[in-house]
């Protein structure tokens, strides 16, 4: 291969590869083949263009895919002029491909999705949105994520959420900014087409707030980081947690599977008990659902886990931390809405000519059903009309080679990939 591309070695008519790590826009191609006789001649040429990296952050609109594997941050720039930063994954281990991108205007006000009206819940968000598509991620376990803003964008968000007065949520101070220097923010996330209550709500707890440190650097620009099992679209808001915890406490999440799924990290516990998770259907009245024996007294990282049974409405949940001597403290609470209708499933496995996909849905929605290889090509692609209820889909897959694909819904993230192996 020309431009330090090297030899590549083999026989046969299977795939052969060759990495290349080029620090500028490069083109390669396969200078000669050769068998034992003569060497044929140059066979095909390939561009690999690397992404132009801005001192700005993404405007609206900015898009980028990444190819993402390893236990180091990828950053993201949008392909188009100025190239802004738009944020960073780290896959921690996972493979695949990841697209990111950003909806940037004027804060917003929205209530409760259950509970829209009430004044207690109505929350201000950041204008600047970010949306993550992880649907050619392969594989399992919490992915890092950056996002970004701007001092200008919190300053903005302030003035709607309140620095300590309540600001256009005199009902909610819970959502006041009360210091610019190290902002306390949380991330929702938000399933279905990305708007809020269109689908499945987690809210997590996020670390960071400093100065963006990436190269070329970026003026005016901060961060928030935080781990989730899987991707949706992010809105930054104002949290304001009065009462420290007992425990050093590294992160709080929710999420949904077939059960409502709560974990949670310390980075040190003094004298510490026990654990309860509370639950709530109003943020006002809170019952004790499981209590977890605590390490008691450490300085290095515990993971606890706990289960609640999954239900359609808005639920909040927050956890306690009980000290030997009986005193507690009580972490802020987060939210969560499973939409238990939308589950789907794929028979037979592996299947060789046709699959058959049994799709549950809460409501008559239009879709575009995609199978892509795992480098995320789409193999096929069909529009799908979806009725409440049970649907039955066949998909001939006769055209497909050998190995393994993943089968998602392009627009409704609520339905998770599945994995399918085509056999001959």
């Amino acid at each position: 291969m020309s431009n330090g591309g090297g030899t590549v070695n083999g026989t046969g008519n299977s795939s052969w590869s060759k990495s290349v790590t080029p620090s500028a826009t490069t083109t390669y191609s396969i200078s000669s083949i050769t068998g034992g006789g003569c060497a044929g001649s140059a066979a095909a040429t390939q561009t690999v263009t690397l992404p132009e990296k801005g001192t700005v952050l993404s405007g609206n609109g900015g898009s980028a895919t990444c190819n993402v594997s390893g236990n180091n941050p990828v950053h993201f720039y949008s392909t188009t002029s100025p190239y802004g930063y738009i944020g960073s994954v780290n896959p921690n281990g996972r493979t695949g491909t990841v697209t990111m991108s950003t909806i940037v205007g004027s804060p917003a006000v929205r209530g409760a999705c259950n509970a829209p009206s009430d004044p207690q819940y109505q929350t201000a968000y950041m204008g600047r949105v970010t949306h993550v598509d992880g649907s050619g991620l392969l594989g399992a376990g919490d992915v890092d994520v950056i996002l970004t803003y701007s001092n200008s964008e919190l300053l903005a968000l302030q003035g709607e959420a309140g620095n300590g007065t309540g600001g256009s949520t005199p009902g909610n101070t819970v959502d006041d900014i009360t210091d610019l220097a190290n902002p306390l923010l949380g991330i929702t996330k938000v399933g279905g087409n990305g708007s809020l209550c269109s689908g499945n709500s987690v809210s997590y707890l996020s670390a960071g707030g400093g100065v963006l440190n990436v190269t070329p650097a970026i003026s005016d620009a901060r961060y928030v980081s935080f781990s989730v099992p899987d991707f949706s679209s992010f809105y930054m808001h104002g949290v304001n947690a009065n009462s420290p915890l007992p425990v050093t406490l590294t992160s709080f999440t929710v999420f949904c599977e077939d059960k409502i799924k709560l974990m949670w990290k310390t980075a040190t516990e003094n004298n510490v008990s026990h654990f309860e998770i509370l639950r709530s259907r109003n943020g006002q009245f809170w019952e004790v659902v499981t209590t977890v024996d605590a390490a008691g007294n450490s300085t290095t990282e515990n993971s606890y886990t706990a289960t609640d049974a999954t239900g359609m409405e808005t639920m909040y949940y927050k956890l306690r931390s009980v000290d030997n001597d009986g005193t507690s403290e009580d972490f802020q609470p987060v939210s969560v809405t499973c939409r238990t209708a939308v589950m789907w499933n794929m028979h037979p496995a592996p299947a060789s000519e046709k699959v058959t996909l049994t799709i549950h849905s809460d409501r008559d929605i239009a879709d575009v059903l995609v199978v892509t290889d795992l480098n995320g090509r789409s193999a096929i692609v069909r529009s799908v009309d979806l009725k409440a209820g049970v649907n039955i889909i066949i998909v001939d897959i006769d055209s497909l080679t050998e190995g393994s694909y993943m089968v998602r819904m392009q627009s409704n993230t609520d339905y998770k990939p599945l994995r399918l192996i085509k056999m001959n």
